[in-house]
């Protein structure tokens, strides 16, 4: 499966059938290789959240980043890693911008103490997005197999992040080499097109490669199975509350 974090979450897998989906959560697409596939969903829940918090709430961190000649995002990082898992109790809901599937969904940070710091509502942050996206990946999962994960977009930039994705989803996170990685998967076929590449696996094979790759913990797997079972009770009880708003 290709998971991509950038503006959206957009999860993908290409398997030699259609499939249809009953609850039309996922979408089934001709692919461009013959007899494949390609099942999709996505949603907004996805790294445009932390642009945001970043943009509102790190003046601090923008300035400790000019000072190293580093990127915000970087320092941000470094927060995350420094808190343990959970983030003291706070969880955030992702849905800045809305979500395909709950049209009324509001973001918000929950559990909020006096004691809370700015790196625990970082920490809910990236958890946030990934139990999002964890379950958007369970939908996919009932009409497609998921073995493993390749991760692409910015968020796919950050070490810690790419590491919650995979104690998050269970699955091994593989991390391609290179950025604006669309942009070379038109290349490709392009060069597939002209004859450089005999197909789309031999364009892969020569023209892609992992930079990292990582494995879920089994330690922050079972925390993060416990974490998110409330997320989805925090989802289910706000529901309500959405409701009420946009009345």
């Amino acid at each position: 499966m290709t998971m991509i974090i950038g503006t959206w979450t957009i999860n993908e897998v290409i398997q030699d059938r259609p499939a249809l989906d009953p609850m039309r959560l996922c979408q089934t697409r001709i692919y461009g290789a013959p007899g494949r596939w390609l099942l999709l969903n996505a949603d907004p829940s996805s790294a445009a959240n932390l642009e945001w918090f970043i943009d509102q709430f790190c003046d601090h961190e923008r300035l400790e980043a000019e000072r190293l000649g580093v990127s915000p995002y970087v320092i941000c990082d470094g927060e995350v890693e420094a808190t343990d898992i959970g983030a003291g109790g706070v969880i955030y809901h992702p849905f800045l911008y809305g979500s395909l599937d709950r049209p009324t969904a509001k973001a918000g940070f929950y559990g909020l103490a006096g004691w809370h710091e700015r790196r625990h509502l970082l920490r809910a942050l990236y958890e946030g997005v990934a139990f999002a996206t964890n379950m958007c990946i369970e939908n996919l999962r009932r009409v497609a197999e998921i073995k493993e994960v390749r991760i692409a977009g910015g968020g796919a930039r950050s070490r810690i992040w790419t590491q919650i994705f995979a104690d998050v989803t269970g699955y091994p996170i593989n991390v391609p080499d290179g950025i604006e990685l669309g942009a070379r998967g038109a290349a490709m076929c392009a060069g597939i097109s002209i004859g450089a590449y005999r197909d789309h696996r031999a364009a892969v094979r020569k023209a892609t490669s992992i930079s990292w790759r990582h494995i879920p913990k089994s330690e922050s797997k079972v925390k993060y199975s416990s974490i998110y079972s409330k997320f989805k009770d925090s989802i289910s009880d706000a529901s309500h509350i959405w409701e009420k708003l946009i009345k």
